[in-house]
């Protein structure tokens, strides 16, 4: 009897390990715990499912007492309490298939029995297919958070598994129709093998839905910057056509000591000849197309708009990136500026000793809400949204992102390394 429950103890533990290696396959890479509190929490998790196992032999209390403690262990790996809940279901129902399937086919197991130990290392063994599959499968890990209503639909397919399977083997299985029953329960373990597939494709088709967001975005900035130099142009021939004219004009009023109208008529001429959208020259293409193309109406809708950008012309970063750093910044802070009260935006970027500093501060007046470390939004596209992509490409330059707020104003400043770029 001991060496049984020492066996029955240390299969257990082999496959709390495994899930372990399951949770971490959706694990987000930045979110790093206490190493030494992640495995005390494997360790109580492992010694309530034994002691279930052993002692009650229940198998309701088996079924809510593991996906209670799987949705709770993913909390601790992955971003969200809907990835969490998708992951913890759909692990632990990869272990009441494999159980089923080997307990159906091979023994005679009705509900709430204990079975031969051989047969539970057979399931561990085969739950631990199941993880290494997982692990070729999904070769997206971590690549982009999913909405919520995604992570809706995919936890319904484990959920009614578990509902199905449960009903099945409590209300169905006897030795009449075992293998019939075996027979399901394998179909509906494959079907949500297939699952991490079906995960995989749809993180890259998200993925992809991003990327064409980005790329859409750095065609019309292009574009916008093209209309401003094309209107460049055409104030540049106009001028060049009546300069003469002008400057006669000016020549006389200054013959007469007539400063007040020259300054007067000079500020007519940069009023008809200034181009109005376009806000930023610094000579960079990429960073002015950007923030011309980001900032078109916010003259109109704004009081206040106040920035110094000093870019150097051959300053060089991969477009993809700026556009994302550039574009989500701006677009949170002009959103949130243009419903606030007073509607001002200050915006400070500059290069030093190969250091970019971004440096973006905006009146807001919608609720700000922060929760576990993060801020989150009500509104898609806004600071939790668009934070969270910015946040990716500060760890890849290995730069840093610092939050402040008040009551009035939302400030973000970033620095990034830009050595190896």
């Amino acid at each position: 009897m001991m060496l049984e429950t020492g066996i029955l103890l240390g299969g257990n533990l082999a496959r709390v390990g495994i899930n372990h290696k399951f949770v971490n396959i959706f694990a987000h890479k930045n979110k790093k715990g206490n190493r030494k509190s992640e495995i005390v929490a494997w360790l109580i998790y492992w010694c309530i499912t034994s002691t279930v196992t052993l002692i009650f032999s229940s198998l309701p209390l088996n079924v809510l007492t593991n996906i209670i403690g799987l949705i709770f262990l993913a909390k601790k790996c992955v971003e969200g309490i809907s990835k969490s809940i998708f992951v913890g279901v759909l692990i632990y129902f990869i272990n009441m298939g494999c159980d089923g399937l080997v307990y159906i086919l091979f023994t005679r197991y009705v509900a709430g029995q204990q079975v031969e130990i051989f047969y539970s290392i057979l399931t561990v063994i085969l739950i631990f297919v199941a993880e290494q599959f997982a692990e070729k499968v999904i070769c997206m890990k971590d690549e982009e958070e999913l909405p919520n209503p995604i992570w809706g639909v995919l936890t319904a397919i484990p959920l009614s598994s578990v509902v199905i399977v449960y009903a099945i083997v409590t209300r169905i299985l006897d030795d009449a129709n075992r293998s019939v029953v075996g027979v399901i329960v394998c179909g509906i373990l494959l079907n949500n093998l297939l699952i991490f597939s079906l995960y995989n494709s749809i993180l890259k088709l998200y993925k992809s839905r991003m990327d064409q967001q980005i790329l859409e975005r750095q065609v019309e900035s292009y574009m916008n910057q093209l209309k401003l130099y094309q209107k460049s142009q055409e104030k540049y021939h106009s001028l060049k056509h009546d300069i003469k004219k002008h400057l006669g004009v000016i020549f006389k009023l200054l013959e007469n000591q007539e400063n007040a109208a020259v300054t007067e008529y000079l500020k007519k001429m940069e009023t008809d000849y200034g181009i109005q959208e376009e806000y930023v020259r610094t000579g960079n293409k990429e960073i002015d197309s950007i923030f011309n193309y980001m900032l078109r109406d916010a003259k109109t809708e704004l009081k206040k708009l106040d920035f110094h950008i000093r870019i150097p012309e051959d300053f060089q970063m991969d477009l993809y990136d700026l556009n994302t750093l550039l574009g989500n910044l701006l677009e949170n802070a002009v959103f949130a500026a243009k419903i606030s009260k007073d509607r001002e935006i200050y915006i400070d970027m500059y290069m030093e000793k190969m250091i970019l500093y971004i440096n973006i501060k905006n009146s807001y007046g919608n609720e700000i809400k922060y929760r576990k470390g993060r801020y989150i939004t009500t509104r898609s596209g806004g600071h939790g949204i668009g934070l969270k992509n910015v946040e990716k490409i500060v760890e890849k330059y290995n730069g840093l992102m610092k939050i402040q707020h008040d009551d009035t104003y939302f400030e973000v400043h970033v620095m990034l390394y830009m050595e190896r770029y």
